[in-house]
């Protein structure tokens, strides 16, 4: 929580969310929306 408010704070306009991977799955086989 605080490293991703420290990049949302750092980077403001830029990026609103910060979305961690924790699934098991390789990261070309992940889709987000």
């Amino acid at each position: 929580q605080k490293i991703s408010t420290r990049i949302t704070n750092t980077v403001k306009g830029a990026v609103n969310r910060v979305v961690y991977d924790i699934t098991h799955k390789p990261p070309g086989t992940i889709e987000w929306e």
